[in-house]
């Protein structure tokens, strides 16, 4: 389903780019400018986001030419209105005990989502068949799901030669505004392991909580890891003592095929496991020489606790249904 490929702060990230983009667009507005971005910037962090949403689509539509026109920003803005509250990662969602929330996305606000960009898109490329762009949309509410990710593909191929050719194309920055709205990070599958993985992280560290949180939130399913605190004695079951004399005193990973990861090779290997854009950017940051990332990773470990505090309690506040994730 596609719902399983769009997590909360995938959700969050999005909005908070296509907030600073509605925010950047209401500055060029008068006199409903002046709400817009104030609606835009609040709708950018999360704050409230479905009833920001709900007064930017009535300021948008108000709004004169070229708002009226471009009704995909109204239909992006209408099915943000009919999403859960608050994703990972949005302000509203701030010191809550179960990190994701039970958040998901609805798969048929995605498809309703893909039948408007091929829709748009189609219409954008090639307003000479301005009919066949309907027709394609409608097509996208029933094709199967794998078509979904192809069309994609082709539109931003077709977007990019468009660019290229001369004239004026006003459409165009709308039909990459739906594109990035359509991007699925599930495109780009977690790395696959034999059975759960062990995170051992250093349980007086708020920092190290607030992995651990951005962990469950991502790993709703549990199908990646569990955790412990360092002084833990799942730990010293994991791990030989001859290794633990070694470990730094932040954060540790013991892999299904009995690795011991540290510092940066730890953090890219999890983000790894995490799929999506976190997959995408473990590939680009092997491509950082070792000495490097490990050299960035000692100095945010060496100012984490002065700069983000400490925990009394070795383990996070959670629900009871995440407890059993923790050894």
């Amino acid at each position: 389903m596609l719902s399983e490929r769009r997590s909360g702060l995938a959700e969050s990230v999005w909005r908070a780019a296509f907030g600073i983009w509605l925010l950047l667009h209401f500055a060029t507005l008068s006199p409903l400018g002046a709400f817009g971005m104030l609606a835009a910037l609040l709708f950018a962090v999360g704050w409230r986001e479905r009833g920001c949403a709900a007064l930017l689509w009535w300021l948008a539509a108000a709004a004169a030419e070229p708002w009226r026109s471009d009704w995909i920003v109204l239909l992006l803005l209408a099915t943000h209105v009919a999403l859960p509250p608050a994703p990972y990662g949005s302000l509203s969602a701030r010191g809550r005990v179960d990190p994701g929330g039970g958040w998901s996305m609805p798969n048929w606000i995605l498809r309703l989502r893909f039948a408007a960009l091929i829709a748009f898109g189609v219409y954008a490329l090639f307003p000479g068949a301005a009919w066949v762009g309907p027709v394609a949309g409608l097509l996208a509410l029933v094709v199967p799901e794998r078509a979904l990710g192809w069309a994609w593909l082709l539109l931003c191929a077709a977007a990019i030669w468009a660019a290229s050719m001369p004239g004026e194309h006003g459409s165009r920055e709308f039909l990459w505004l739906a594109l990035a709205a359509n991007f699925q990070p599930g495109w780009f599958p977690a790395r696959a392991a034999t059975a759960l993985e062990w995170v051992f992280y250093d349980g007086t560290c708020a920092l190290c909580h607030g992995v651990v949180r951005f962990l469950l939130a991502e790993d709703a399913k549990g199908e990646a890891f569990r955790f412990a605190p360092l002084d833990s004695d799942a730990l010293r079951a994991a791990i030989p003592e001859a290794e633990r004399r070694a470990l730094p005193d932040s954060f540790v990973v013991r892999t299904a095929d009995g690795r011991t990861l540290l510092r940066s090779d730890a953090v890219l290997h999890v983000l790894g496991r995490l799929g999506g854009w976190w997959r995408l950017a473990a590939e680009v940051g092997r491509f950082i020489p070792r000495p490097l990332r490990d050299f960035a990773y000692s100095c945010v470990a060496a100012v984490r606790k002065r700069v983000f505090g400490t925990k009394t309690e070795a383990c996070p506040l959670l629900p009871k249904h995440l407890r059993g994730r923790f050894g």
